[in-house]
């Protein structure tokens, strides 16, 4: 993406009632929409025709507001291809964070999860449906028996302290992966959070415990299996995921390109986003970023 010219940019910014020294607006390359996100950090008090109102950028119901020149804002809703409805992240670099600054891969951790409660948040003001993270695999039983531990310390203090948040936001909680081979205190926390949970609407949190996508694939066959015929429909309704709607965008932080065993089949058509934040670091502006981004892609699902 590029920046208008700063003489065409505060022109345009007038005729949309910003200020051009404060909300810069980034456009596209592409010439014929001219569309842009407006940054989610820098809201305008109302809206009429020619200018941007905060209840319609990114914030609340399902949608988010494009600036199209030389015609009032378009209300883009979820759905439409434009706005993902199932974003998943791969929280990455905590151990990093920590060792930049000196400090014990514990406080790394502790700061990542005060990142989760923001991002969770943040999901149901930027409008998505599912929000999906990434947080302890299968694979993450090799680490040493101390950060297992604080992991899961870490686990059953999120718990507690947030399952009342949860309920007053409308979050339903959601779990993928074997939890059910932690620890049975933690177990228990789990299902009472998901049965209070169950009925809420705004936004679903799936969070990945003790998960892997090959396992989780090979539990799909052998239930699709039990079934009947082994089909794509079959495996797909016997997923961990399966209620939830397709995957649309996946990010990763941390600066690492690769899944590490998360969502391999539901990822076969998701955009990719990746950054070089560590993921104590990431912040609702970065995830709106992210999104900004994901409207400018066309997605063509092997057509043309």
């Amino acid at each position: 993406m590029t920046l208008l010219r700063t003489r065409k940019r505060k022109s345009l910014a007038s005729d949309i009632g910003a200020s051009p020294s404060k909300d810069i607006v980034p456009f596209p390359r592409k010439r014929e929409s001219m569309a842009k996100v407006v940054s989610e950090r820098r809201w305008l008090k109302s809206w009429t025709p020619g200018q941007v109102g905060g209840d319609n950028v990114l914030r609340g119901g399902r949608s988010i507001i494009m600036l199209t020149s030389g015609s009032k804002p378009e209300r883009i809703e979820a759905g439409t291809g434009k706005m993902p409805r199932h974003v998943a992240i791969i929280m990455d670099g905590n151990g990093r964070w920590a060792k930049k600054r000196m400090l014990p891969r514990a406080m790394g951790h502790k700061r990542g999860v005060e990142t989760v409660r923001k991002i969770v948040r943040a999901a149901g003001e930027l409008g998505l449906e599912a929000l999906s993270l990434y947080a302890f695999s299968s694979e993450n039983w090799k680490r040493p028996e101390d950060e297992i531990n604080d992991l899961m310390g870490l686990m059953r203090e999120f718990i507690k302290s947030d399952l009342d948040e949860f309920a007053a936001n409308d979050v339903r909680l959601k779990i993928i992966g074997n939890y059910k081979a932690l620890a049975p205190d933690i177990v228990d926390m789990l299902e009472e959070s998901i049965a209070r949970t169950s009925q809420n609407t705004r936004t679903t949190l799936a969070v990945a415990l003790n998960y892997g996508a090959q396992d989780e694939l090979a539990r799909a066959a052998r239930s699709a299996a039990a079934q009947g015929e082994i089909t794509v429909e079959s495996i797909e309704a016997n997923l961990d995921t399966a209620g939830l709607p397709p995957l649309d965008l996946l990010i990763r932080t941390s600066g690492e390109q690769r899944l590490s065993n998360f969502m391999l089949w539901q990822a076969a058509y998701a955009e990719f986003w990746f950054t070089d934040t560590l993921w104590p670091d990431f912040s609702k502006d970065e995830l709106a970023q992210a999104l900004t981004e994901f409207s400018t892609r066309e997605r063509r699902y092997g057509g043309r």
